[in-house]
């Protein structure tokens, strides 16, 4: 599958050193709900959540160590210079979709995240400041990353959808809310989270069955997703310049990490050839209840959780996943019960009419049927039986 790539739109004359020459750290939480893994294939549809927080850099350069959709680190991070906000730089965000997509496939998260389901995802107690949708953002504070402050959740209702790639593709832009911008306070570091509603034919995920599938009760399915994200091999030269930040609509990052989460049942086996850093069971309803995916339930789904830190962005991110699982194939068994049941009817009617013949009626009901099934069983012989071609066969 071609790459996603997402960058950062500056402010008009923001100038890409107004975050007091730290430049920009970003940290990106991907959720991937496959729908065939977690409903036993009622459904082709993958949910694909993108979470994006963007920082000033730490003054010593380093990973702070904490990460959303996961464990925090034991390290304390560095405390940032100067009292700077992303919201001062930064316009928004965009993301280009390697397909096409339109609105109707976008959800905002953004509501969808409270206090519960906000510490489940950076695995953290949280704060979280009195809600209130109509003003586009929440404040969000984590007790164990109080040194940088806290940071502002962000609605994402301003956006705009552009084809590109002669209608292929498509880039969402998404642009911050400006009563963030009046009333951010203290908050230096923001938060968006949005849902993207991908069919197979995107090629994210390429579903293949076993070959038997259309002879057996149930049958194995595997299905390969290749996520690639900012990966210069796929994507364009206008593209890698607003990754690399050399186009002027576009701010440089300086490092990106990646929170890859696969959503699967327990009896789903996943196969990866990146290290895994860690695997756990997702909460209960009344955790992720109001979150998931429409028709999804939390029960039995465990969390496959990747992390990776990118310091050259424009290295990209790729992650590739097969995963492994069996589906019940109720048409089958629909059609082994349609053949029975048709099968009964006629040696029922033929042993009626066998009982009818005069010189068979002294066998009774029951020898007719044995002798309606041994007719069947010839006629089916007769049929399977093929003359090898070119020879003939002597008495």
């Amino acid at each position: 599958m071609n790459s996603f790539a997402f960058w950062c739109r500056p402010n008009e004359g923001g100038g890409k050193d107004r975050v007091d020459g730290q430049g920009i750290e970003a940290m990106v939480n991907i959720n991937l709900w496959i729908a065939d893994s977690l409903e036993h294939g009622k459904s082709s549809t993958t949910a694909f959540d993108f979470g994006l927080m963007l920082s000033p850099a730490c003054s010593d350069g380093q990973d702070d160590g904490k990460a959303g959709d996961t464990a925090q680190g034991d390290e304390k991070s560095e405390d940032l210079k100067g009292d700077v906000s992303i919201l001062d730089s930064i316009k928004g965000i965009s993301l280009y979709c390697p397909f096409k997509i339109d609105k109707s496939c976008f959800s905002d998260l953004m509501p969808k995240l409270n206090k519960e389901t906000l510490g489940a995802i950076f695995n953290d107690r949280c704060r979280v400041s009195e809600v209130d949708f109509t003003s586009r953002y929440v404040e969000v504070n984590l007790a164990n990353d109080e040194s940088r402050g806290p940071f502002l959740l962000l609605s994402c209702d301003v956006l705009k959808f552009e084809e590109c790639d002669s209608g292929a593709a498509t880039v969402i832009n998404i642009d911050f809310p400006h009563i963030a911008r009046e009333v951010g306070g203290e908050s230096r570091r923001v938060y968006v989270r949005f849902r993207l509603y991908i069919d197979q034919n995107s090629g994210l995920a390429k579903r293949n069955d076993s070959r038997d599938r259309l002879f057996t009760s149930a049958f194995s399915r595997e299905e390969a997703i290749d996520l690639r994200i900012n990966d210069y091999r796929t994507l364009s030269d206008e593209m890698r310049e607003k990754v690399d930040g050399v186009d002027p609509d576009a701010y440089p990052l300086k490092s990106v990490t990646v929170h890859t989460l696969l959503m699967a049942r327990t009896s789903v086996a996943v196969e990866s050839f990146e290290d895994l850093h860690e695997k756990r069971l997702l909460e209960g309803d009344s955790v992720w209840g109001g979150y998931l995916p429409e028709g999804l339930s939390a029960s039995d789904v465990v969390a496959w959780h990747w992390k990776k830190k990118i310091n050259r962005p424009g290295d990209g991110y790729k992650m590739y996943l097969k995963l492994s699982y069996s589906v019940c194939n109720w048409g089958t068994i629909a059609l082994y019960l349609l053949f029975l049941t048709a099968f009964s009817v006629f040696t029922n009617v033929l042993a009626t009419v066998l009982c009818d013949l005069t010189w068979l009626g002294a066998i009774g009901a029951s020898g007719a049927s044995l002798a309606a099934c041994a007719v069947l069983l010839v006629v089916f012989g007769v049929f399977r039986v093929r003359k090898p071609h070119g020879r003939r066969f002597r008495p």
